[in-house]
């Protein structure tokens, strides 16, 4: 009886660990077929856009061609915030100046948009619970 209740139990609670959605980020607006594109994601308001606190990073798997690149990301349910960005010389970094002006595209989740700074991460924040598809606009 113990084996069957066990056996009950697990199959119970499987679908709960097993949550994961498919988001298919739609990223736009890049000006040449160089490099790569990546998709980081935050789901922390407190280190949201901080060096390394991002809790995926997607990027495309497939030769640059046209303006735009579909990644996939697979994700847990929960509230995420996504940061894209045309790493044109590959080099895995976001590169920016010495008075911190992007030197890459960039955009966010939502479109977002922040003057003079980054969009908070309410403004970028999104909800996943299910596959879900987003564009992404480069700036």
């Amino acid at each position: 009886m113990k084996k069957v209740t066990g056996l009950f139990l697990v199959l119970i609670t499987l679908p709960m660990l097993c949550n994961a959605a498919d988001v298919a980020f739609t990223v736009k607006g890049l000006k040449h077929n160089k490099g790569r594109v990546y998709v980081t994601l935050y789901t922390d308001p407190k280190t949201y856009l901080d060096d390394g606190a991002e809790i995926k990073v997607c990027e495309n798997k497939e030769t640059l061609a046209g303006d735009s690149v579909r990644i996939i990301c697979s994700l847990e349910a929960a509230t995420y915030a996504a940061f894209a960005f045309h790493d044109k010389n590959d080099n895995g970094e976001f590169d920016t100046n010495f008075l911190g002006i992007p030197k890459e595209g960039y955009g966010f989740s939502n479109d977002a948009g922040g003057v003079l700074s980054s969009p908070g991460f309410d403004e970028a924040s999104f909800v996943v619970e299910e596959d879900t598809r987003m564009t992404i606009h480069l700036k």
